[in-house]
């Protein structure tokens, strides 16, 4: 056994079962993150246990200065063996996309060079490692590295040697026609900014600032270079519409495709992993960085994690696209996913799954005010409602006119008029280089987009917009790539015309009409905070939440509540902050099922299906979901009717199948009946009523109801007598055999 050969005299054998088990029971602040995982501490805690076993000793004989100096050594070079052994761009480097090629010159050949470099840079700093552990030091030179391959670009410019005509900042706003009524104005740039390069996906802090992620090392990282991929953020100090400062929040990072606040800090995805940074002293750098989640997958690094937001649920939604295969560790389960669509992670609970499917290579998902989530494939330009989720695919939600697509968005922002209220935004960056903007329109239980004027379009080749946000003034931000060359497989992957000197990020206005004023919620009291969720701006609203999700949970449920207390459900803003309130809860997994009664009450349907659906999130602890589920399947609204049927199957048994019954008997839609098909097929409704036919139980009126429109014959004919059920059984396709058993029978 295994036991048996672990004591056997020419083993060493380190028990860190039992060691570690007492330690975790003295511990005065948790050694891990999730349960699994150690923190810093805990790295520490551990290895004086290993050291002690292998060594037998209670601690080294150098100081902690000294160790910190070897441990430092030994992380440089694991960063270059780790680049190496989970290189970002895999499937560029070793796969498929490896063996395309140009003037004879393939990706492989140019990759595998740049892998060698990494093995050379690895073996260095290890030689480093080792004269540091003996007291001592080496400089590392790198100076025995092999040339890089020279590649030759196979998309040359007008200007001596290839390279191409890049307009300024400001010159390529003449090349743009914005929407009737608004005005576009340059809020950064290279020219202000040299770290504004490839900017990627924006976000706005809680104080209304707006950070950006850059990617200058896109596609991957190249070794002999320095890394420059991070964070910024760009504050806007005085107003006038035109950053002041740029303040780099992070740096040092790898391949930069998605970020998003939550926590008191950001959740990063830098492949491929998932980091929560944060700064702690209030210098707008962060100063902890903890691994969340590894395993991310960065095999095709453009089609990684990207399009990152926070869901009114708390979970972290991405989306990724095909050749990324995921092997994702958490406390509960490894989670392995090749699939392409929308993931999510619970960074409370270290959760994850895969939650849409969409493809092949997904970019774009944003989430409503009511909480309707909408995905969007970047290759195909197409977007779905997502409806049920879980892994289960819907139906298209508008007309594909364009494509690729980077990002999405949605225009909710006082600043602008009525007309442009709550339109889904697009931005494309092949052909059509712009941002579209479709209106969207409800109907029964189905949602739909309808394209209406662009808000941007520009005819310069160069003009790639990356992602769109509402700023804290009301304004609409347009990242812009700026790049001759956009696309992995077009091109090789060290095409020297892909750009990495040029970037911006362009400002929308509404000519004549206020600018809001930011409002500035960080570390402010939490019913200040509570005041942004009255508010007509989504992105407000949202970043209320985003600032209560780090705060501590018992001060926010006593807050909350006490403000939610003072609000009228009659009123419609009261209405939609009161929904706030409860997805507060929600972030926070603290179920406040008084509050969501309230919230049900809503004149809004579609507030009232958000409660629905919240309450289809906590099976776990929901007494007397029965009768509020049943008046939900009743409701006239068919939105709020779909989201019954959906949160039915979370609860599961007779009396979820009594909400499918009762939905089914009202008017039915294409979207219903997918949503309907769906909880059939998960609850067996239709084995339930069998056996409870065969039974001989009394049906409600629901249930008999549903009978008499679906059952079998065979079913039919073992109900009480009578006419209707004579009706039921001769409206059957078979009638004529079976009416002449029901004739001689009865």
């Amino acid at each position: 056994t295994g036991v048996q050969t672990c004591a056997l005299p020419i083993l060493l054998f380190v028990d860190l079962f039992t060691p570690t088990q007492k330690l975790y029971a003295s511990a005065t602040k948790p050694l891990t993150m999730n349960g699994i995982h150690l923190l810093d501490h805990g790295d520490q805690a551990v290895a004086k246990v290993i050291v002690k076993q292998l060594f037998g000793v209670d601690k080294t004989d150098k100081a902690e200065k000294e160790v910190e100096r070897i441990r430092q050594a030994v992380l440089d070079k694991n960063y270059y063996w780790y680049s190496r052994y989970r290189v970002v761009d895999g499937y560029n480097v070793f796969g498929g996309r490896s063996k395309l090629a140009w003037f004879g010159q393939s990706n492989a050949d140019v990759m595998m060079r740049e892998m060698e470099i990494f093995d050379i840079m690895t073996e260095n700093r290890d030689k480093r490692v080792w004269s540091v552990a003996r007291g001592g030091d080496v400089k590392i030179l790198d100076n025995n590295l092999p040339p890089q391959l020279e590649v030759k670009t196979n998309i040359p410019g007008k200007l001596p040697g290839g390279k191409h005509v890049y307009l300024g900042g400001k010159e390529a706003i003449d090349k743009m026609k914005v929407a009737e009524g608004m005005q576009i104005n340059l809020f950064a740039s290279e020219e202000m900014f040299p770290e504004l390069v490839n900017p990627v996906q924006m976000a706005v802090d809680t104080n209304g600032r707006l950070f950006v992620s850059v990617w200058p090392s896109y596609p991957h990282w190249n070794p002999t270079e320095p890394r420059r991929d991070k964070i910024i953020c760009l504050p806007d100090d005085d107003g006038d519409g035109v950053a002041d400062r740029c303040v780099t929040f992070a740096d040092e990072l790898n391949s930069v495709t998605g970020f998003e606040f939550w926590g008191g800090g950001m959740l990063v995805a830098a492949l491929p992993e998932i980091w929560f940074l944060k700064d702690t002293d209030g210098d707008d750098v962060a100063d902890v960085k903890i691994r969340m989640l590894q395993g991310v997958c960065s095999s095709d690094s453009h089609h990684s994690a990207n399009a990152m937001l926070i869901g009114p649920d708390g979970w972290l939604y991405w989306s990724r696209g095909i050749f990324n295969v995921a092997a994702m560790e958490t406390p509960t389960q490894t989670v392995r996913s090749g699939q392409s669509g929308v993931h999510r992670f619970n960074p409370r609970t270290f959760e994850m799954e895969f939650h849409f499917p969409i493809g092949p290579n997904p970019h774009g998902d944003v989430i409503d005010q009511w909480g309707y989530q909408f995905a969007n494939d970047g290759t195909s330009g197409t977007g779905s409602y997502v409806n049920i989720g879980k892994g289960l695919g819907n139906k298209q939600w508008f007309q594909m006119r364009v494509r690729p697509v980077a990002a999405t968005g949605i225009l909710s922002s006082s600043h602008f008029p009525e007309k442009n209220q709550g339109n889904f935004l697009i931005c494309n960056t092949i052909g059509f280089l712009g941002v579209l903007q479709h209106e969207v329109k409800y109907n029964g239980a189905d949602i739909r987009a309808v394209e209406v004027e662009p808000i941007v379009v520009s005819a310069d080749p160069n003009f790639r917009p990356s992602d769109v946000e509402v700023g804290g003034d009301g304004a609409l931000y347009i990242s812009d790539w700026s790049n001759a060359i956009i696309g992995h497989m077009q091109h090789n992957m060290r095409d020297p015309n892909r750009d990495r000197e040029h970037g911006r990020v362009y400002r929308v206005t509404a000519k004549d009409r206020p600018l809001l004023t930011p409002m500035k919620l960080k570390g402010k009291p939490i019913d200040e905070v509570c005041r942004a969720f009255l508010t007509k701006e989504n992105s407000v609203r949202y970043r209320g939440r985003l600032e209560l999700s780090g705060r501590d949970t018992k001060e926010v449920v006593t807050a909350v509540k006490a403000w939610a207390s003072k609000l009228d459900i009659t009123k419609p803003d009261h209405a939609q902050a009161l929904l706030e309130c409860l997805w507060v809860f929600e972030e926070h997994r603290v179920p406040q099922h008084e509050l969501l009664k309230t919230v049900y009450k809503a004149a809004e349907p579609r507030v009232r299906a958000a409660a629905i659906r919240t309450l289809g999130h906590w099976t776990k602890d929901a007494p007397e979901w029965e009768n509020t589920l049943l008046a939900a399947a009743r409701d006239e609204s068919a939105l709020v009717r779909a989201e019954a049927v959906k949160s039915a199957v979370n609860f599961g048994g007779p009396a979820a199948a009594e909400v499918v019954f009762e939905v089914a008997n009202r008017p039915l839609d294409p979207e219903l009946e997918t949503v309907l098909n769906y909880a059939r097929g998960q609850l067996h409704v239709d084995q339930q009523l069998q056996e409870m036919i065969a039974a001989k139980k009394p049906l409600s009126k629901a249930a008999m109801l549903y009978s008499l429109r679906n059952a079998s014959v065979d079913d039919l004919m073992k109900l009480p007598a009578n006419e209707v059920v004579y009706e039921a059984v001769l409206s059957r396709p078979n009638a004529d055999r079976k009416s002449t058993r029901l004739n001689s029978s009865h």
